[in-house]
């Protein structure tokens, strides 16, 4: 097995994670929050925008699985946009859903562009150093590393607050 098939592979596979976790999701679901002063996906001067408490608190606040899925898919926007395209995108600018058949939408379209660009690639791609969102250079294998990561991480939050949501008194 080649590098770039493991890495597709599992990029599928964290993926199916997320798709399967939000599967059945309605708007309701995504806002409702888990706890007091849950993070939120919110809607401020008609744009959708994830709740980033500044500084970060350790550990960080609760999340809505409309934080998770907006987290997920801009962080894979940001990702992209740094490491194979101009590198001048900021969390502000990108357009989130603030519905779950966008968020879905959303989270396909940048899972789109991640996979056709590692069909692209070669072995030797994969070790050249790139620009991250935060002025870092990393090899083009971790950017595809912490994506898989990300997706399962994050995948599982969201099916864990699902199955809370379903399961609330």
């Amino acid at each position: 097995m080649t590098t770039i098939s493991l890495l597709r592979k599992q990029l599928n596979f964290s993926f199916d994670l997320v798709t399967r976790a939000m599967a059945d999701i309605d708007d309701t679901m995504l806002h409702w929050e888990p706890a007091p002063n849950s993070w939120g996906l919110r809607l401020h001067n008609d744009l959708w925008i994830i709740d980033s408490p500044k500084p970060d608190p350790i550990p960080p606040g609760p999340k809505t699985i409309g934080w998770l899925a907006a987290h997920l898919a801009g962080c894979k926007e940001m990702y992209f946009d740094y490491a194979f395209g101009p590198g001048n995108k900021i969390p502000e600018q990108l357009i989130l859903p603030g519905d779950a058949i966008g968020l879905n939408k959303y989270l396909v379209k940048t899972q789109k562009a991640l996979k056709q660009k590692l069909s692209k690639l070669s072995v030797d791609d994969l070790e050249k150093k790139t620009a991250t969102f935060w002025g870092e250079k990393k090899p083009i294998w971790w950017i595809y590393w912490i994506m898989i990561y990300h997706d399962t991480e994050h995948g599982g939050q969201i099916m864990q607050i699902k199955n809370e949501y379903k399961n609330k008194p």
